[in-house]
């Protein structure tokens, strides 16, 4: 028989579990495993304030997606976006909310994932508390506590971090339901949030799926046991408390329970049909061509069968279980080998329903990823509705095998390494992040000469030829990052109009920059109308390229990826001084090339 996972109808009541083995503790460290887990709690949350906090550049796809947020109101999101991105519109409307409120700036546009991010550990240790009780009851909050991805992704422009907190706000509320005696109250909550899940989180979908299959296998296992007519009670035990198994709970209604589960999956199917008609669908069809051929290697082979199974293998033991850590090409071999002594610790105390819940997951993911709608690993960020279910496996399978060692020294032994490798995670990461504040030198030399540029209040007048003075001199390039970074360190810009007014009256110096590719071909005919126009009333003081060597996989690209700042200086012409002569067009020399640091 298959009994739900609760602690006790009344857990708080209970005096609090000790931890195993003969560890002794001073008198300031916790001493019991909810004490532990809040500990951990507090850690992650720290390692997510101090990446929130520290001045990280924005990274490739984040000043992509930031980039819709420039120009564009509220209902200009429900259009397809630009730079190929794609994004659940929820998480859209709430960054657009973000920046109106704070202003266009990394923290404005990161508060929202590193809100979900610190909301994930607080339902984490609720999730823990309602399946565990042992060990592995603070080894789940530990695990997602200092693992780097759920960290990282807290503090980006992306709405990964909403998906891992989706998935495990849809578990906890399967627990609540089981530990609230059966009773429907929780189910209807769950159908309530399931809406904004929804619109906040693309693969909230394949959880939500999960969640409904894992909810059926429960109900059916409560008709099959007479549990909705007969008053006595159904086993309600956490993991690792096989002693408690028979313990009693509420009666279930006749019904009540299938009403609710019944409108979940009309809320589920209602919900993301619009999420498709009105975000999801106008997305793919706008970035399809380009997101296909990135995520070609995220779908499963389907018609070759050797390759299939490499393929598999690859993806699990790759970055879709890299908790706490992991790598490509098997670096998450040992997580996924405890993950798999997990699954085994839920088959044993038969909580066929949580295994439900985990395979659909991976499953309704993968079937995406073969309809080529979603990929299935490729990169970590992907899969953060997945690590939930790796975290929770994992914590089960190290805490038995702590648990079962056959000495208590044995047992204090495993228990003090468990904890020492968590710290040294804890410890490692925000070192890391203080050493390198960035993800690479390409976004850290984008941050640094906006800063400088635009940021600088000693500068004098700056102007882009583009955008203030109308002048298109090269061809197109890709001006994302100049465009969101100009947006977050000029403080205050004025109307072109007010800029061209200034620069025609020549009283004040003026720092000019033109952006663009290096491939990018240049108009000669219009860069030689500016510069003379420019020359008769100003003299040039200095010019310099500054070069941005983008690192990315499209080798054939790279010419156009090498992005240039050319910036001149400019000084008004003293009484009586002569203008420059300047050379015909088309052989206006160019500024020299110096290194961005």
């Amino acid at each position: 028989m298959e009994g739900p996972v609760v602690a006790s109808p009344d857990i708080r009541s209970e005096r609090p579990a000790p931890l195993p083995g003969r560890w002794r503790f001073p008198g300031s460290v916790p001493r019991t495993l909810p004490q532990w887990a809040g500990l951990w709690v507090g850690i992650g949350i720290l390692l997510r304030l101090v990446r929130y906090a520290l001045p990280f550049p924005l990274w490739c796809d984040e000043y992509q997606l930031a980039d819709n947020f420039i120009d564009r109101d509220l209902p200009g999101l429900f259009r397809p976006l630009v730079n190929n991105q794609v994004a659940p519109l929820g998480f859209l409307l709430i960054e657009k909310l973000n920046t109106l409120w704070m202003g266009f700036h990394p923290w404005a546009l990161r508060l929202f994932p590193c809100v979900c991010a610190v909301a994930s550990l607080f339902v984490m240790r609720q999730i823990a508390r309602r399946l565990f009780t042992g060990t592995a009851q603070v080894l789940a909050v530990a695990i997602l506590a200092v693992s780097y991805y759920p960290i990282r992704l807290g503090s980006e422009v992306k709405p990964y971090a909403g998906d891992l907190l989706a998935a495990l706000l849809l578990l906890h509320g399967v627990l609540e339901w089981r530990a609230d005696g059966g009773r429907d109250r929780w189910l209807w909550r769950l159908t309530l949030l399931l809406a904004p899940l929804l619109l906040c989180s693309f693969p909230a979908v394949f959880v939500g799926g999960a969640t409904s299959l894992a909810i059926a296998s429960l109900l059916w296992h409560d008709w099959r046991s007479g549990r909705w007519t007969a008053s006595s009670t159904d086993a309600a035990t956490p993991l690792g408390d096989a002693s408690a198994s028979g313990s009693a709970s509420a009666a279930r209604a006749s019904g009540r329970p299938v009403l609710a589960w019944c409108c979940f999956n009309a809320v589920l199917v209602t919900v993301f049909g619009a999420v498709v008609w009105l975000n999801a669908s106008q997305q793919y069809q706008a970035t399809a061509s380009e997101m296909l051929d990135c995520w070609s290697t995220a779908f499963p082979p389907w018609r070759e069968p050797q390759a299939l199974a490499l393929w598999l293998l690859d993806a699990h033991t790759g970055v879709l279980a890299a908790y706490p850590v992991g790598a490509e090409n098997g670096g998450s071999t040992l997580t996924v080998l405890g993950c798999l002594l997990g699954l085994w610790v839920f088959w044993r105390q038969r909580q066929h329903w949580l295994l439900v819940w985990c395979a659909a997951g991976f499953g309704l993911t993968l079937l995406a990823a073969g309809l080529h709608r979603y990929p299935y690993g490729g990169h970590a960020r992907l899969g953060q509705h997945l690590a939930p279910a790796v975290m929770l496996a994992l914590a089960a399978g190290v805490g038995r095998l702590i648990e079962t060692r056959p000495h208590g020294l044995a047992r204090q032994r495993a228990w003090q390494l468990a904890v020492a490798g968590c710290l040294l995670l804890a410890i490692g990461t925000p070192l890391r992040d203080l050493v390198q504040p960035s993800k690479s030198a390409d976004d850290y030399a984008h941050q640094g000469f906006a800063r400088w540029f635009w940021g600088n209040p000693e500068n004098p007048l700056t102007v882009c030829v583009r955008h203030d003075l109308g002048e298109s001199l090269y061809g197109p390039s890709l001006w994302t990052p100049f465009r969101v970074y100009r947006q977050i360190f000029q403080k205050s810009r004025l109307p072109a109009d007010e800029v061209r007014a200034r620069v025609a009256a020549a009283a004040e110096p003026v720092r000019c920059v033109v952006f663009h590719s290096s491939s990018a071909p240049r108009d000669d005919e219009a860069f030689a109308r500016w510069y003379e126009g420019m020359l008769t009333r100003y003299r040039l003081a200095g010019r310099q390229r500054l070069q941005v060597p983008l690192k990315h996989t499209f080798t054939d690209r790279a010419d156009f990826m090498r992005l240039c700042y050319d910036v001149y200086d400019f000084v008004p012409r003293e009484g009586g001084e002569p203008p420059a002569q300047v050379s015909q067009a088309g052989h206006v020399e160019e500024p020299s090339d110096s290194p961005l640091d």
